[in-house]
């Protein structure tokens, strides 16, 4: 029997309303819309909801995307859980968005910094932002390359009240098969409390072969092996998941591997960790 998932990474993509430049170059998505009855077609009844992750919008659309978007998946009969809203903890004025945020009910935010220079997120600014974050009851959805997961347990303890989500697993090389530097900085992460993965967007990360629950499972369970079923949650990825194999196949991998848990262990994976981690 399959379980049924909360989604805690949908990304939603709009051309019509918002501009995408990252997506230039990239077949499955560029100049395409993945709307939320797409969305509901690809995932094929296995979720329960899902939480609205922001899409790395052009500069001068990220706010105006966690405004509206919940509005323009309403107008297509659907409703989403919540929403993680783009946020630039880099800058002086961070604050009067974050006031944006709570007023409008976001559960979290994210910047994403696997594209930027590592310094972005070293600096004083940037850390006292985290920690108002945690303030407001806000999380932060980390995104950092495996090389960049050095950057991390500053954060983490700069802003140790702040609930912080590490995205895709921290962004494996399972390409490049350098396994063990990556298991090795997710030990390291453990041990901060205040730190949880989301099981989401690694296929994008594989070759070929390895898109399948054999190439996949020993990142999956050291992840788990190391963080403890409480500390995990699943994310889509969608539609970015189409550079890997496509949600159908992610969802087949992830169900094989829940079968493999104790019930409690897949359904607090599934669903529960979401529930308290973002407080929906």
């Amino acid at each position: 029997m399959k379980t049924k998932l909360i989604d805690t990474h949908l990304h939603l993509i709009y051309p019509e309303h918002f501009g995408y430049s990252w997506t230039k170059g990239i077949d499955v998505l560029e100049g395409r819309s993945f709307g939320y009855q797409d969305y509901l077609a690809a995932s094929g009844g296995e979720v329960e909801s899902a939480i609205f992750m922001e899409v790395a919008v052009d500069e001068g659309d990220y706010a105006r995307e966690a405004l509206e978007i919940s509005s323009i998946v309403a107008k297509e009969d659907g409703r989403l859980a919540g929403v993680i809203a783009s946020a630039r903890p880099e800058r002086e004025d961070f604050e009067a968005w974050l006031l944006q945020c709570v007023k409008a009910g976001f559960c979290g935010v994210r910047r994403v910094l696997h594209v930027e220079p590592d310094s972005l997120s070293q600096t004083d600014v940037f850390k006292r932002n985290l920690c108002a974050l945690g303030e407001a009851g806000l999380s932060f959805d980390l995104i950092l390359s495996q090389a960049q997961l050095g950057l991390a347990p500053e954060l983490l303890r700069s802003a140790s009240k702040t609930q912080f989500i590490l995205n895709h697993l921290g962004v494996p090389d399972i390409a490049g098969g350098d396994y063990e530097g990556w298991a090795q900085s997710m030990s390291a992460l453990a041990q901060y409390p205040n730190l949880a993965v989301k099981v989401s967007g690694i296929t994008a990360y594989c070759n070929a072969e390895q898109r399948n629950f054999a190439g996949l499972r020993p990142y999956l369970d050291h992840a788990l092996n190391v963080f403890g079923s409480e500390r995990l949650v699943w994310g889509s990825d969608y539609p970015v998941v189409l550079m890997g194999d496509g949600l159908e196949s992610w969802l087949d991998i992830t169900q094989q591997w829940l079968q493999t848990l104790p019930p409690a262990s897949a359904q607090a994976i599934a669903r529960d960790n979401a529930r308290a981690i973002y407080r929906l």
